[in-house]
């Protein structure tokens, strides 16, 4: 074997080693997306019907985040989930007050400003490996303002405990409509599953209802607007 033919096999070999590393690691050649080993596959959660973190956010025994663990807990009822939130404790967003829900509402008070928090209709319910991350239209209003400010607000319900972990403003005296949840697809996944691993995180499409550029807040909203909202960690964001 001359000198040329052991340079060629230590190249070839280098190369093979290069590859095998790669795959094994799930690195990207291209560096245009990160490689996990699960995510959600291509089922859609949807139903008919300022991130601030409060008190009582269910933790699962045993849960895993690193997208290995199954999905196993049962989903409940529109009806039972909304008895499961409407009872639970949470931080009014944009204040430091902490409230107790009482049938999915509750009055506060933060120095000057009295105000009303509800919760209304469930937007969305999507499986994760440990529970389900279930959407809902929370309302806020003040006493000083004639403005109902509407937001996606997310409640995890682990073992048919739920706890609020987030929510964002989308507007005033809007009407929100539904939610759609897909895989992040920056993300690229060796081996899909039925749910939605809360470390890597996924994309919301929220549709609602909006007013046309000059029409007052007391027109009832009839423009069909779509955002996008990003969860990851059972938190939501814009």
């Amino acid at each position: 074997m001359n000198s040329k033919t052991k340079i060629s096999l230590i190249v070839v070999g280098a190369i093979v080693l290069i590859a095998i590393l790669f795959s094994v690691n799930g690195w990207s050649l291209t560096g245009s997306k990160n490689v996990v080993d699960d995510q959600y596959s291509d089922l859609n959660s949807s139903t008919d019907g300022s991130n601030d973190s409060g008190p009582g956010v269910p933790k699962a025994a045993g849960n895993n985040t690193s997208g290995t663990s199954k999905q196993t807990s049962t989903l409940q009822s529109d009806a039972v989930l909304k008895t499961l939130i409407g009872n639970v404790a949470l931080r009014v967003p944009q204040t430091g007050v902490d409230v107790k829900l009482n049938g999915g509402e509750a009055d506060f008070t933060d120095s000057a400003v009295n105000g009303h928090i509800s919760v209304g209709r469930i937007l969305a319910k999507v499986p994760t490996e440990s529970g389900y991350d279930v959407f809902v239209d929370m309302s806020i209003s003040t006493k000083s303002t004639p403005s109902i400010i509407h937001y996606v607000a997310l409640f995890r319900v682990v073992n048919q405990v739920a706890g609020y972990t987030s929510s964002v403003s989308i507007g005033d005296r809007i009407a929100l409509t539904s939610i759609v949840a897909t895989p992040d697809v920056s993300i690229e996944v060796r081996k899909p599953q039925s749910f939605m691993t809360s470390s890597i995180g996924y994309i919301l499409t929220l549709t609602y209802l909006d007013r046309k550029n000059g029409e007052p807040l007391t027109t009832p909203p009839s423009l069909a607007e779509t955002m996008s909202l990003h969860v990851k960690n059972h938190i939501v964001s814009k």
